[in-house]
């Protein structure tokens, strides 16, 4: 089939569009919190992991430094 560069519109694709402007304060607060809780929620979860490892070798009987 010949490119007639209107690829998107024979196939059916199209970019998804915002309906209102309202919506944009919203999605950036939202893109916002996220990039706020990402380093927090690793940290937790680095946290947690370090626990669970320590009471897993410590039931085991292992010594090991972590």
């Amino acid at each position: 089939m010949p490119k007639d560069g209107n690829d998107d519109e024979r196939l059916g694709k199209t970019m998804p569009q915002i309906e209102k402007t309202d919506d944009l304060p919203s999605i950036a607060n939202l893109i916002r919190f996220f990039e706020c809780m990402t380093p927090a929620m690793m940290e937790i979860t680095k946290n947690s992991l370090a626990v669970n490892l320590s009471e897993s070798l410590a039931e085991s009987g292992e010594q090991h430094c972590i």
